[in-house]
């Protein structure tokens, strides 16, 4: 016994081969005793050499019976407990050493290679049982009943112990194993220890127990991490570093054993990563080793756990950052970025560490996944795993989390730009939006824009999304006229006419936001046709605000005030310009009665009823009434527009003096200021020079007859009427007619005198106050009494 002479005989780690750590038994007994084969040994090491062995035959212990080991308690002080330094045993002592011993009995059964049962009974009571069997690769460690699997892996630090061996030969055995063994069990172990085929007392910190030829201490209780230039811990400290190999190598298996839910996985990894930060420099126990063997293969390997449940690669999985982030790892999931399991977030430190290499998700990841759906650029029906509006809120939430939790600004801004190309915004029509071409606008805003949208724009649902509100264009004065100013004059007609453009709405919200229109915004807005007059929509610098009158037929382009009511502050502040009634008749009634102007009856009579509402007005205006004679604006009996100059007023004794030679007004019933109108354009109640000239010229182109002197009489005392009032011209017009013959004699039928050539004979008439008439006395025969 401890004679060491099992390491000289073949094979390899004869431990347990011929007993097991014998020596120890010393610690509760002073007489061990055996029997076996038919003979009972006392072991007696107080006596002599030659006496330290009693010897008996025991005929009940037949080799099928096996090996029986009674190890009488030590209650008594004796030579051996004092060679020993070992305390006595006592009551107390039996009763913790069965507890202990419930506990120590499975994992002392882990390593051995004979040993498959063990049984622990107290007074003949069976107390528990321990039994060793194997599965495939698995140990089984069953404890009355309760089985638990280890998987044990083997590796091997041959050319490490070879050198070992050959430096320290005189300490280290050539037949010291270089094999070492790593058990897992299917969860993790709190504190593993380490075994040198039975376990030690020595922990370790790790997920798992490790089994090696290691130099124990002299109370075997612990191994050997001594001095830096001691051979024994030397080999120990090559020992330990080949089970952290083992460790590396078979990552996956491990990662396998642990289950499927990858939490025990990484709670394994988690402690070698915290057992590496806690003793990575310590170069007497290198258990940092087991960590940093593992650091070059982590990046590489598919040992993250995705909530999908899938094993990925940790530069394939993102780990979310903060409560909405975390509620939102499905729907992100649904987008196509593996995130990790929420199993594993406790162990976030690790994941995330330089070693591991798991990265926050950023808006970088969301937006290629959105891009390799195809969420970008157009709108399109929702994602079937985006139907439910829970889904949408999840996906908006954690976008926005993901952005709140991104540190550097311009990292946030370039997100938030990304994102603006990403179809994300739900739009009226119930499609996804790229927010580019989603407006974002509160609900009243919308209601008032709903129907001025070009084609490849919405608004969105609703304003109180903060993800949209951030990444979707708000509906500013200057985004609204952008909006406007790609619609067609005629589609903002077509869509007034349809009411599905609101103009006193849209001018009213414009107004409201006012603030936010500088100069070049106000001209822009003002350039839209979206102004209203009486048939059409028209730019503000088309239209006037009108100064106290109707345009009931927008012949004007005046401003529809009815349907502007209250904005005449916000449309002079856009610039628009205020026509007076006189300006109005100036630029457009009188143009309207222009000759070839295709207006209607019913606008001429609107600007007729205009005209005579507002002639107190505009009676002094010269201009414009020189202007308005000018143009065919009196109504005649003939239903003919004629200018005022050649037209009269009717009455009885005109039409018996000038007959249907020249035009008469008309007078609708309703028009009671339609005289005084025309009276001030010029229709005439008295009858023109121009018109009784042409009269007589037309009747003195014939020889005299009775009508046509009468009607030249008419004539001359109408002419003789009207001298007064002639002007120069006129009145030169009429003095040329001393050269001609339009004068009748009396009695004389046959021709044409001229004035000259006839006495006056009334002086009330025109010839008796123009005597320049008669330049030389006529004979008195041919005197006329006219």
């Amino acid at each position: 016994v401890a004679s060491g002479s099992k390491r000289i005989e073949d094979g390899v780690r004869t431990t347990g081969a011929f007993g097991v750590g014998f020596i120890s038994v010393y610690q509760i007994t002073d007489q061990p005793e055996i029997s076996s084969a038919g003979r009972h040994w006392v072991l007696r090491p107080g006596n002599r050499e030659d006496e330290r062995i009693a010897v008996r035959p025991d005929p009940s212990m037949t080799e099928e019976k096996g090996t029986r080991f009674r190890l009488p308690w030590a209650f008594k002080q004796s030579q051996v407990r004092q060679a020993l330094k070992a305390p006595t045993v006592d009551e107390t002592h039996i009763e913790s050493f069965v507890e202990e011993l419930q506990g120590a009995l499975p994992r002392a059964m882990l390593f051995l290679k004979q040993l498959r049962r063990i049984a622990l009974l107290r007074n003949g009571d069976l107390i528990c049982q321990v039994r060793r069997g194997f599965d495939e690769d698995d140990t089984l460690i069953d404890h009355n009943g309760s089985i638990r699997c280890w998987r044990v892996f083997t590796g091997d630090f041959q050319f490490e112990a070879s050198q070992l061996r050959d430096r320290y030969s005189d300490v280290i055995e050539n037949n010291r194993s270089s094999v070492v063994r790593i058990a897992v069990p299917d969860s993790p172990v709190a504190d593993g220890l380490l075994f040198a085929t039975l376990p030690t007392e020595q922990s370790t910190g790790l997920p798992f127990h490790i089994d090696a030829d290691f130099f124990p201490a002299s109370d075997r209780k612990s191994i050997a991490f001594g001095d830096s230039y001691d051979p024994r811990s030397e080999w120990n400290r090559a020992a330990l570093k080949a089970a952290a190999a083992v460790v590396a190598a078979n990552l996956i298996s491990i990662r396998d054993t642990l289950g499927q839910d990858a939490s025990d996985f990484w709670r394994f990894l988690d402690a070698l990563y915290k057992i590496n930060g806690a003793r990575g420099s310590d170069v007497q126990v290198p258990l940092g080793a087991f960590w940093q063997s593992l650091v070059p293969s982590l990046p590489s390997s598919p040992i993250v756990r995705s909530e999908s449940g899938e094993w990925l690669k940790p530069s394939e999985v993102r780990i979310p950052t903060g409560r909405e982030e975390e509620s939102a790892v499905r729907t992100f999931g649904e987008l196509g970025i593996g995130m990790v399991s929420r199993n594993l977030w406790s162990c976030r430190n690790v994941l995330t560490s330089n070693a591991v290499g798991v990265k926050r998700l950023t808006i970088d990841d969301i937006a290629g996944s959105l891009r390799k759906m195809g969420l970008v650029t157009h709108a399109q029906p929702l994602p079937s795993a985006f139907q439910s509006r829970e889904a949408l809120e999840s996906l908006w939430s954690g976008i926005e989390g993901v952005i709140g939790n991104t540190q550097a600004a311009s990292a946030q801004s370039d997100g938030v730009m990304l994102l603006r190309e990403c179809t994300l915004a739900l739009g009226r029509d119930g499609r996804l939006w790229p927010c580019h071409s989603a407006i974002y606008a509160d609900e009243q805003t919308r209601s008032v824009f709903a129907g001025c949208l070009p084609e490849g724009v919405t608004l969105t649902v609703e304003d109180n999304i903060p993800l949209l509100r951030r990444i979707c264009p708000p509906l500013s004065p200057e985004v609204a006229i952008c909006l406007l100013e790609q619609l067609s004059p005629d589609d903002l007609q077509a869509r007034w006419m349809g009411r599905d453009l609101d103009p006193s709405r849209l001018l009213r919200w414009f107004d409201a936001n006012k603030s936010e229109l500088n100069d070049d915004l106000r001209d822009r807005l003002a350039k839209l046709p979206i102004f209203p007059s009486a048939q059409k929509l028209r730019s503000l610098r088309e239209l006037w605000l009108p100064g106290g009158f109707d345009d009931p037929m927008g012949s004007a382009g005046l401003l529809d005030m009815g349907v502007l009511s209250g904005l005449s502050d916000f449309l002079e502040y856009l610039g628009a310009r205020k026509l007076t009634f006189e300006n109005y008749a100036m630029r457009y009634i009188a143009a309207d009665f222009t000759a070839g102007r295709r207006a209607t009856i019913q606008l001429k009579g609107a600007h007729l009823a205009n005209l005579e509402r507002h002639i107190g007005q505009i009676r002094s205006n010269l201009q414009l009434r020189e202007k308005l004679a000018a143009a065919n604006i009196v109504e005649c009996t003939d239903g003919d527009y004629r200018m005022p100059s050649g037209v009269y007023f009717p009455s009885k004794e005109l039409r018996a003096m000038l007959g249907n030679r020249v035009s008469y007004a008309t007078f609708p019933e309703s028009a009671a200021g339609r005289r005084d109108l025309y009276a001030w354009l010029g229709v005439a109640i008295q009858p023109r020079a121009q018109d009784i000239l042409r009269i007589i010229e037309g009747q003195t182109a014939q020889p005299p007859t009775e009508e046509a002197k009468s009607t030249v009489v008419k004539m001359l005392e109408a002419l003789g009427a009207a001298w007064p009032g002639l002007d120069g011209h006129e009145k030169a017009y009429v003095n040329s007619l001393r050269d001609k013959q339009w004068l009748p004699a009396e009695g004389d039928g046959q021709r044409w005198y001229k004035p000259d050539q006839l006495y006056a004979v009334y002086n009330k008439h025109f010839f008796a106050s123009q005597a320049s008439f008669f330049d030389a006395p006529v004979p008195v025969q041919q005197r006329t009494s006219m």
